[in-house]
């Protein structure tokens, strides 16, 4: 904002603005003819000419229209504006140029107890728009009838000026919509002037922010030279502010507003304000003055009103004009509109009884200027037509995004409308066109959906909406991106989807909320929940009515990715017991608090779902290491990454954290996440600091996660800001609770009514605004890929189950298991055939934290918990019909902890597509061996060990990449030994002899469907180093008996991949989509493909790259490409004929292989 500029303004009375807006439409005017679009800055009177009309591709300027509300900020208790639509603006037509009053961004407000105008910024916008149209019957101007008045009297001629100065340079914390001005230093003046004819008497208000560290903070300002006002900011308040939270405070900022009337002396006014303090941060908002001054004509456009006390209930105000001869009068209502008082005035001098106050009780506000002094709006562009007030329903998802994001978020639309769910794409731009004229504003989304909501809800009154919001865009703090961290080109030419902030913009009260855009409903619109004359919404105390996400992307490339796993997750195709595992991970420190929450919440998610195998990776429970200055938890560490790699559905963290990690000791960062190269996509829900900012310029690690191409996450409920244990702890649970909540037909909720019922559920609780800074990154309407629990155990060691009665088994004892698949009305499911896996654990183990801090002396006692760790089997069979038997030996190294045994399980049907979990807790493992026992004292086989399919025990080295896949296979008659209660009685691998190369295979070991006792390994080692190694791998039976085998082998990490076979396997009849499969030579190394495909005439016709080719246990080397996730609609429109589908292979910067197959394709 220009310093200085006197604004020509527009007075609102805020609170009563929602009854002043006009006429709702039920189909928008914009869905017929031409439209374009032009922008305003300040308050005034605009010019629109024959040339300005050319320009914007009309014809005859008397048929131009006008329509919008330009740059005033939309209030945003919106429960009055439920019928605001598109409204035209008056015009007047003079002498062939038409005319009409505009609304900059920068309105006056007028406090009536205080008699004060004060100004509002938008912070949405730099410009207002308005939109043209052609045709049909404009609005002129009306008139307002004002009688002249014969005597003057000196009150009569007097009006009140109003200007300001605020500069927006600066958010000292990244958060809130508040932007400061000019830095001050310690006795540094900071003056400004301002000549200003006539003027009688001022009042200023004035506001600064301030970080007092070593003595109070005191700004005083001086009118003159002469003392006027000032505001402190003690170092006893900011250091309990400071203490109180524990965390980063930025400053107070303080505002004067008692605004006591100073007489004037020159129309000279000075204006300085000094800041007395030592070492502290401070800068200014910004001051305003109210002005008394005669009403004598000046030039240019001169707005006028004056200010009136709640007492005085004269209809008119008698303002007595000098110099006005040949100008032109306008009235301005509290919509922005203008009507002709007087088109040309004769008379130098003029006394008229003018209207005091408008529709809303604010003082009337009028503008004075000679026409050729209008402004000209810039003129933007065409526009497209639209209709989104007609829009018939509410769907079951509304996007939201840009215009360079809409073609990815159409075709996410599309896949949700390929499974009958009804989808709005829309832009913000349209949503603005049509609900505020053009301007861009943050309630506009609101408005819309309330307007969806409305029509869902006047057809089924008493059901819950179903409609959710996804937001596909990222958002910025600074939305105008004004400050120097958002100047940069690409930024600056980058369209962001706006962001809610709050009004306090320093401290921890501060937040970015997309929850202001799911409250929609009559009953909490209309609940005395706001604040202040603004009626800024208290928004922790409101209820959410939808449930909101956001994809924060930037570019169609981002969109694409995180599209790409969005629709690749809901489709299920990613089978896998990693479906019953969830991990959870706290932070130490804080007297364990964070490790006893995350065991409440863990205990509360097994009691809802028991079937779930936890993973519970407690820092506390691990030792810290110090290297080179920093400390870690590696064991800590290693098991998230272990359990990320074999796949968990939910990943939990409780504790410290910030926008590049977990924890201080970083058991999570910023570089672990771009490493990621598992395949299987968590829920992330992170009760932890500022994870998930999404709205800062550097991108966040949560964003991160849901960004990376090929692995990281599906969703996550994380944070944007600073947030407090006890009530994280209380949303986490909640989350959980609702997350494994049903919908009335047993089946999952989608995310979006997950955070919003588990939100909601905690509005009137302890801390309830701590809930807004937890948002979802991620749609609404993914669905927890969690399958149902329909696997039953009946019978163990030939006994039959029964309730509250446990069977006793001993070690070296053969066990049979039997059961079968229940069908949800309890019948054996006879048309489940496929195949099962099995987990069967020891009893729980009491285990405790330790004292990683070494503090011997400290009074934190260890935390205790329990965990199944111990397995003591874990294999697979066939189910037939729906029934399942197997058998397995107890091994010799056993807990005899005398708890509940558990028998995890898992099976799928392929030909289904069906998967199914259980649970059975009905044995306990008593001292003593088994009755009947064999003795074995044969060792495990190895029938081959494979590095990269690469025989290690051949004649010739391996030659392998920077990671590689370890495939063995083992036979043996009793079993492989996976129990860790022997000591280094696991299969183990280790690399030249180092300990911190030493793997333990026990969780990668699979046992045969097909044989008993024959199982595989399976492991993929990374970043190993270039050069020669040798490996040892140990292997032991149930039985003890040991197998060692070493083995040499070669790195070489910018080896070449060969693409050993690729073939089509999908069907080409009925223009199916083609899926190919691939076999390359670099298993366990992650690869990027690119596919090109071609007619006969060696034309390129379609090309895809960047496919992530991502390594993992279970796929080896082999992949398989469905088209039809990334492009299937262009492929699908190809015409009949033959094609050639080539692919290349290769990583990042290294030679790529590739090769070629046909496609015949016939409709």
């Amino acid at each position: 904002m220009n310093a200085y500029r006197r604004l020509n303004i527009l007075f609102i009375l805020l609170a009563l603005l929602p009854t002043l807006w006009g006429r709702a439409w039920s189909q928008s005017p914009m869905q017929t003819g031409q439209w374009s679009k032009i922008a305003v800055q300040q308050s005034g009177l605009y010019v629109l000419t024959s040339s300005d009309i050319a320009a914007l591709g009309f014809k005859e300027l008397d048929k131009v229209r006008v329509w919008g509300y330009g740059g005033a900020l939309l209030p945003e208790q919106v429960v009055g504006l439920a019928g605001r639509d598109l409204q035209e603006v008056p015009t007047l037509l003079v002498d062939g140029k038409l005319y009409f009053y505009a609304v900059g961004t920068v309105s006056w407000l007028y406090d009536q107890h205080r008699t004060f105008f004060y100004h509002q910024i938008n912070h949405y916008t730099r410009q207002g728009y308005y939109l043209i149209s052609e045709g049909g019957i404009p609005m002129r101007m009306g008139q307002t009838e004002a009688a002249e008045v014969s005597e003057a009297t000196e009150a009569s001629r007097l009006y009140t000026d109003v200007l300001h100065h605020e500069q927006e340079l600066y958010s000292p914390s990244q958060s809130g919509r508040k932007l400061y001005g000019e830095s001050m230093l310690a006795s540094q003046r900071l003056s400004f002037s301002h000549k200003l004819p006539g003027a009688k008497s001022m009042r200023m208000r004035f506001s600064y922010m301030a970080y007092p560290n070593k003595s109070d903070a005191r700004l005083s300002a001086q009118i003159g030279g002469a003392p006027y006002a000032e505001e402190n900011i003690t170092l006893e308040e900011m250091n309990r502010l400071v203490s109180s939270s524990g965390y980063k405070v930025y400053g107070i900022d303080r505002t004067h507003i008692e605004a006591k009337s100073t007489p004037l002396s020159s129309e000279d006014l000075r204006i300085d304000f000094t800041l007395s303090a030592q070492g502290i941060s401070s800068h200014l908002d910004y001051y305003e003055l109210n002005v008394e001054r005669t009403l004598s004509y000046r030039g240019g456009q001169m707005s006028f009103s004056r200010a009136l006390h709640k007492e005085d209930k004269a209809a008119t105000s008698t303002y007595t004009m000098d110099q006005v001869s040949g100008l032109t009068l306008l009235r301005v209502d509290d919509s922005g509109s203008a009507s002709l008082v007087r088109q040309q005035i004769a008379s130098s001098t003029l006394s008229l009884a003018l209207p005091a106050r408008s529709a809303s009780g604010a003082p009337s506000r009028y503008l004075l200027l000679r026409l050729g002094d209008a402004y000209k709006p810039s003129l933007v562009g065409r526009i497209g037509n639209q209709n989104l007030i007609g829009t018939p329903s509410a769907p079951d998802l509304l996007i939201i995004t840009t215009d360079a994001l809409r073609a990815e978020s159409v075709r996410l639309a599309s896949y949700y409308e390929s499974k009958g769910q009804k989808v709005l794409v829309v832009t913000q731009t349209e949503i603005f066109n049509e609900f505020n004229g053009g301007t861009p504003d943050a309630t506009a989304y609101r408005l819309f959906a309330r307007k969806l909501y409305d029509l869902y809800k006047a057809e089924h009154a008493k059901e819950d909406c179903p409609m959710q919001i996804l937001l596909i865009g990222d958002g910025a703090q600074d939305n105008r991106k004004l400050t120097t961290v958002w100047q940069i080109p690409e930024m600056q030419h980058t369209e962001f989807l706006l962001t809610y902030q709050s009004v306090a913009s320093l401290d921890l009260e501060s937040y970015t909320s997309d929850d202001y855009f799911g409250v929609l409903a009559d009953e909490e619109l209309k609940k005395d929940y706001y604040s202040d004359v603004l009626r800024y919404p208290l928004l922790h105390e409101l209820e959410m009515d939808v449930g909101v996400g956001r994809l924060p992307v930037r570019s169609p490339a981002q969109a694409r990715t995180v599209i790409d796993k969005i629709i690749g997750y809901d489709r299920g195709g990613d089978y896998g017991s990693w479906k019953m595992r969830a991990a959870f991970v706290a932070d130490n420190g804080d007297g364990n608090s964070h490790t006893r929450q995350s065991i409440e919440i863990s205990d509360g998610l097994e009691s809802q779902v028991p079937e779930l195998q936890l993973r519970k990776i407690y820092m506390a429970a691990y030792p810290r290491v110090n290297v080179g200055g920093r400390t870690t938890v590696p064991g800590a560490h290693k098991a998230l990454m272990d359990a990320l790699q074999e796949g968990v559905l939910i990943a939990n963290y409780n504790g410290h954290g910030n926008p590049q990690s977990w924890a201080d000791e970083r058991v999570l960062s910023m570089s672990d996440i771009q490493n990621f190269s598992y395949p299987h996509l968590p829920l992330w829900i992170t009760a932890t600091c500022d994870f998930a900012n999404f709205d800062a310029f550097s991108t966040s690690a949560g964003e991160e996660i849901l960004l990376h191409p090929t692995s990281g996450g599906v969703a996550l409920l994380s944070t944007t800001r600073v947030v407090w244990d006890i009530p994280n702890q209380m949303l986490n649970t909640a989350i959980l609770k609702e997350l494994f909540t049903p919908d009335a037909q047993g089946k999952p909720r989608p995310l979006g009514l997950v955070i919003r019922d588990a939100k909601n559920s905690l509005r009137l609780r302890s801390t309830p605004e701590n809930r807004l800074n937890f948002v979802l990154l991620g749609s609404p309407l993914t669905y927890i890929a969690v399958p149902p629990a329909h696997l039953k155990v009946n019978r163990l060691a030939s006994q039959d189950l029964e309730e509250d009665k446990l069977v006793d088994l001993h070690a070296l004892e053969r066990v049979r298991i039997e059961g079968y698949v229940q069908t949800p009305s309890g019948d054996v499911d006879g048309d489940f055939s496929g195949k099962l896996e099995v987990w069967v654990y020891d009893g729980e183990e009491e285990l405790e934290t330790i004292d990683n801090f070494n503090r011997r002396n400290t009074e934190t006692s260890p935390t205790r918990y329990r965990d199944y760790r111990n397995i003591i089997y874990t294999g697979g069979t066939k189910i037939e019909d729906g029934r399942y038997t197997l058998e397995f030996s107890v091994p010799k190294d056993v807990a005899y902890s005398g708890r509940k045994g558990r028998i995890s399980l898992y099976a799928r049907d392929d030909k289904r597509g069906v998967e199914s979990v259980g649970l059975s807790r009905s044995f306990v493992i008593k001292t003593g061996r088994a009755q009947q026992t064999l003795d074995d004292t044969d060792s495990p086989e190895l029938l081959s060990i494979r590095l990269s399919g690469q025989d290690v025990l051949g004649s010739k080295t391996p030659l392998v990449a920077s990671s590689a896949l370890l495939e063995v296979a083992l036979r043996d008659g009793s079993a492989i030994n996976l129990s860790t209660s022997g000591l280094g009685h696991r299969p183990m691998l280790t690399i030249d002899g180092k300990a911190d190369q030493s793997y333990d295979l026990s969780r990668y070991y699979t046992a045969s469907l097909q044989e008993e006792g024959l199982g595989e390994v399976k492991f993929v080692l990374e970043g190993l180093s270039a050069g020669d190694h040798t490996a040892q791998l140990e292997v032991w039976d149930v039985y003890n008996n040991a197998t060692r085998v070493q083995f040499a082998f070669r790195v070489e990490p910018a080896l070449a991949p060969r693409i050993e076979s690729l073939e089509l396997i999908a069907k080409s009849e009925g223009g199916q989509t083609p899926s190919l499969r691939l076999r390359h030579s670099l298993a366990g190394m992650n690869l990027q493909a690119r596919i090109g495909i071609y007619d006969m005439l060696g034309q390129m016709i379609w090309s895809y790259d960047k496919i992530q080719l991502v390594a993992s246990s279970t796929n080896g080397a082999d992949y398989r490409i469905d088209l039809s996730a990334l492009d299937a609609g262009r492929l699908t429109s190809l015409p009949s004929g033959a094609y050639l589908i080539r692919l290349w292979i290769g990583s990042d910067g290294g030679a790529e292989a590739s090769a070629s197959t046909k496609w015949l394709l016939r409709h």
